[in-house]
């Protein structure tokens, strides 16, 4: 992770902190820029949801933590480093739905 892109992940998380007392939780390993843009894009759609800042309004000195998931595993950018797809999922299942975007066929979760 390079310095400069390290202290904007930092900067960012705590600005995240700061104004939303949010925190993204990203799993370990991401590389240092998806992170970035993970977190960039995280502070402006809570930014620019008024719903979400009234809630934490409702609910002074809590705070939220943002899972990334959108239970699409197909176009997900972290579906490598993503514990649940790990389990789900083989590496050529994994290269199958990042080339087709969608699930292999015949698939089906574990349970």
């Amino acid at each position: 992770m390079s310095a400069k892109i390290e202290k904007e992940v930092k900067r960012l998380e705590e600005k995240l902190w700061r104004e939303y007392r949010t925190v993204l939780d990203i799993p370990e390993g991401v590389p240092a820029e998806l992170r970035l843009d993970l977190l960039r894009d995280t502070y402006e759609d809570i930014r620019e949801d008024a719903e979400f800042r009234e809630i934490q309004e409702m609910f002074p000195g809590e705070f939220t933590t943002v899972g990334y998931c959108s239970g699409w595993c197909p176009e997900c950018p972290i579906v490598p480093w993503c514990d649940f797809a790990r389990e789900q999922f083989s590496p050529e299942d994994m290269a199958w739905m990042a080339e087709h975007k969608n699930y292999p066929p015949d698939f089906e979760f574990k349970l």
